[in-house]
């Protein structure tokens, strides 16, 4: 099933940076409190970050060709990688 498939590539690439000296951490993107992936990264002291937004926002999706996040949610996803980011620095 899907979270399997996930699962497994979150493994790999958590491998792959530990390898390569490089700090992993998880964004989820949508509220995913609950679900399987969600609680197997905390299972598995997965390092992740909540960068969540509420995507029925005026202008937060690409509306009416497509429901993919929109330019201006994008950068409110970037802001919250980067800030998260910035506190791991001081």
């Amino acid at each position: 099933n899907k979270e399997i498939i996930t699962i497994k590539a979150i493994e790999k690439m958590k491998l792959l940076c530990k390898s390569n000296d490089i700090i992993f951490v998880l964004a989820f993107m949508t509220d995913t409190k609950g679900d399987a992936v969600y609680n197997w990264c905390t299972t598995q002291n997965i390092t992740y970050v909540d960068i969540s937004i509420d995507l029925e926002q005026p202008g937060y999706r690409l509306l009416p060709y497509d429901s993919h996040p929109s330019e201006l949610a994008n950068l409110k996803y970037a802001h919250k990688l980067i800030s998260y980011f910035e506190k791991l620095e001081h």
